[in-house]
């Protein structure tokens, strides 16, 4: 199956000047724990995660409305195409530990986001119509768990 039968769209992005409050809000509105960030293009170049906010806030006694996205998201973002193979995603959230991907197309343009849970949802369709078996996505969420405490930091925008 390919990404783009998984993958959930529109996804919401937000900017990087945007502020960590207006992205908290985002993210609680979505109820979902990450969202990709674009520039003016919409173009992916990052990733901020609720960690990311709480971490950012709490460490530094800082309000979320003074402080950006910019300040504390991850530049380096993993991303798949629309057109990539379902086992291809799950290797990549295996890989670099993450339960997100954001979706773009072949000049990094934002399309669309694929998530574990979007896996689960498919898995639970009659028939399963992926390459992908409810096994494979408890050994990717067991993978991305275990060493995501152990994968370092990455940079800032």
């Amino acid at each position: 199956m390919k990404v783009k039968e998984l993958m959930t769209r529109p996804a919401r992005a937000c900017f990087k000047d945007t502020a960590l409050s207006t992205a908290a809000s985002m993210m609680w509105d979505m109820n979902c724990g990450s969202i990709p960030v674009i520039d003016r293009k919409e173009k992916v170049i990052g990733m901020i995660t609720d960690r990311d906010i709480c971490m950012a806030t709490t460490l530094n006694h800082v309000h979320p409305d003074r402080l950006k996205v910019a300040d504390v998201a991850q530049r380096d973002v993993v991303t798949c195409l629309p057109t990539d193979e379902d086992e291809t995603a799950l290797k990549a959230m295996r890989k670099h530990h993450i339960h997100r991907l954001p979706v773009v197309d072949d000049k990094g343009k934002l399309e669309g986001l694929l998530s574990i849970t979007d896996f689960v949802r498919a898995s639970t369709e009659k028939p399963n119509k992926g390459g992908f078996t409810k096994e494979t996505i408890v050994d990717t969420l067991r993978e991305v768990r275990t060493n995501s405490l152990t994968t370092p930091r990455k940079t800032p925008i």
